[in-house]
């Protein structure tokens, strides 16, 4: 019971990460300090490794200017995993 909870919620959260990418520009432009943040992004959400997914749009978003949108998905995605560090860093990123 308990891994179906964990996969349920797992699902929603990659759900949730999924849009906040699709609020990225096309072409994306690659982060200098982490090159290959988009490839990562896709393989780390197939292991559902949610918080290396974070890392991967958050260095997305700074390289693209993201709007916040973006930013509002991501910060659904940390509330729900707990991840006080990733909420603390994409709050500072929401423009008021």
């Amino acid at each position: 019971m308990q891994d179906a909870s964990i996969k349920k919620v797992c699902d929603l959260v990659v759900l949730s990460l999924k849009k906040a990418y699709s609020y990225l520009k096309q072409p994306i432009i690659k982060n200098r300090e982490y090159p290959d943040a988009e490839e990562s992004f896709f393989e780390y959400l197939e292991y559902c490794e949610i918080e290396q997914a974070l890392d991967a749009l958050e260095a997305l978003g700074e390289a693209n200017e993201a709007p916040n949108e973006f930013w509002l998905n991501l910060l659904e995605s940390a509330k729900e995993m707990k991840f006080e560090r990733h909420i603390e860093y994409i709050n500072s990123q929401i423009k008021i």
